[in-house]
């Protein structure tokens, strides 16, 4: 049993009932497909050692009167039983069931008049011999599941299950209804749209949060960006944190940021105005508004994903679900227009009325062009397809590590410069030119030094050579007139 529970494919499971000494079988599926069928058991292992058969019922055909259209002599399971024509079906049951100690056979009959036999023993057949066609039976699968069948709107289907869905609702088939139709009602799921809409304020909120801080981080002009010399000598820790203080608040009061932030803000508490019906036109209309930087959160709010407080908050949602889900209830379609209604066009471009999902889009798609506009695109693995809502070619996203300096987050492909980068590449090319001019400075210095040297080494060589002839001059003068005298005094 262990082998045949642990096959999934076969998707029957067994087990043996020690109270009844018997070899229990389930199959896993459901409807029409629960069947269990053994073929190919040559040994007659089924048959021998578990000592089963597949038993079947059998089902006779549908009598209009409630009785048989024949009479004659039907063998049951080796039991005769004398049946005549007109006689009615709750009479055959009665005959048959009779019996049922000697046949191990038991009739029924369902809704449809037709007269069902089933084996009082799962593990035996049914054997009926009816030369007369008495009660016109034929064999049905033991135990035989059947599909649910139902019908919606005059629309009949069937399900293997009693949970089917149809156009998109999950119906729960409890029992037969006959020709008692069931009325349903269908409405809004209003909790998973309130959790939708949660989940979208959760996202603004964190977008602004992180946008707010590195709008106002703290600057650290006293940490410079370190030199190769500097670096090695120093810890890769000590260098990564150096990094970190010298990359903080290098966007502190950056204007394109501070104009993204000022488009979303104004997204999120403008008036959409021209929208159908009775449908709300703000955010605060649904229970949705700014946090209050002085008070906080109201009270029976919730503000999903702020993780500060005070000062901080500014520019921050809160919702009132009790107000929105109320909105939601009364008027779902005018609450899916506020976020996106697409708007009145004058032909090429959206002017009015557009939905404030729709608005935040169109803001964070033109922040995005003016940063691209600002610090330019690289063109590794760049998109050859301009957006179809934009126009323009976005890069994939991507992670950016924190700890990398300023030029290796800011491109300065030539091929598609932006302000910072054609700014980078100036800084560059004049670092280059002064590089070039100190190296000839230097080296004009080295020339006139080793000229110099020569020079000095001239002068040197000359001032021996004067020195000596000096010297053998001097002496010469002095030995003459010794002589000169000595001879005159002699």
């Amino acid at each position: 049993m262990q082998t045949l529970s642990s096959d999934p494919k076969s998707g029957v499971t067994g087990f043996y009932d020690p109270n009844s000494g018997k070899v229990i079988l389930q199959t896993t599926a459901t409807g029409s497909a629960a069947q269990i069928q053994v073929t190919n058991d040559a040994a007659g292992l089924f048959q021998n050692v578990f000592q089963f058969s597949p038993a079947a019922n059998m089902t006779s055909a549908a009598f209009a009167s409630g009785a048989l259209t024949a009479g004659g002599l039907v063998e049951l399971n080796g039991q005769k039983i004398s049946l005549a024509a007109g006689e009615t079906l709750a009479n055959v049951t009665t005959a048959i069931n009779s019996v049922t100690s000697s046949t191990g056979v038991t009739a029924t009959v369902n809704g449809s008049n037709q007269l069902v036999l089933s084996g009082s023993n799962l593990y035996s057949p049914i054997s009926i011999s009816d030369p007369s066609g008495a009660m016109q039976m034929a064999a049905s699968p033991s135990n035989a599941a059947k599909d649910a069948m139902y019908s919606v709107n005059g629309v009949a289907t069937s399900s293997s299950n009693n949970s089917p869905v149809f156009n998109g609702v999950t119906l729960n088939l409890q029992g037969v209804t006959g020709a008692n139709p069931v009325m349903i009602s269908v409405s809004s799921n209003t909790s998973a749209i309130v959790q939708s809409i949660t989940n979208f304020v959760q996202q603004y909120n964190q977008t602004w949060q992180t946008m707010q801080g590195l709008y106002s981080q703290q600057r650290n002009v006293s940490y410079q960006p370190l030199t190769a010399a500097q670096e090695s000598q120093m810890t890769q820790a000590q260098v990564d944190q150096w990094n970190q203080k010298a990359q903080s608040g290098m966007i502190q009061f950056d204007p394109l940021l501070g104009s993204a932030m000022n488009h979303l803000n104004m997204a999120v508490t403008k008036v959409v105005s021209g929208l159908s019906g009775s449908a709300p036109t703000t955010l605060a209309a649904i229970g949705i508004t700014s946090i209050n930087p002085m008070t906080g959160v109201k009270s029976g709010n919730i503000a999903p994903g702020v993780t500060t407080m005070g000062l901080s908050t500014y520019g921050m949602l809160q919702i009132d679900t009790t107000k929105l889900t109320a909105a939601l209830q009364t008027n779902p379609q005018g609450v899916m227009s506020l976020f996106a209604n697409s708007g009145i066009s004058n032909g090429t471009t959206v002017v009015a009325n557009e939905g404030l999902a729709v608005q935040m889009y169109s803001a964070v798609s033109s922040s995005i062009s003016q940063i691209t506009q600002e610090a330019g695109l690289s063109t590794n693995a760049l998109p050859t397809t301009p957006n179809a809502n934009t126009g323009m070619i976005l890069l994939p996203s991507s992670g950016v590590d924190p700890n990398a300096d300023l030029a290796s987050l800011l491109t300065t492909d030539l091929s598609s410069p932006g302000y910072l980068g054609r700014q980078i590449n100036t800084i560059d090319t004049r670092a280059q030119q002064t590089q070039k001019q100190i190296g000839a400075q230097r080296q004009m210095w080295l020339n006139q030094f080793s000229q110099m040297e020569l020079a000095i080494q001239s002068l040197s060589t000359q001032s021996t050579a004067m020195l000596g002839v000096l010297g053998g001059s001097s002496s010469s003068g002095s030995g003459s007139g010794s002589g000169s005298g000595g001879t005159t005094g002699g």
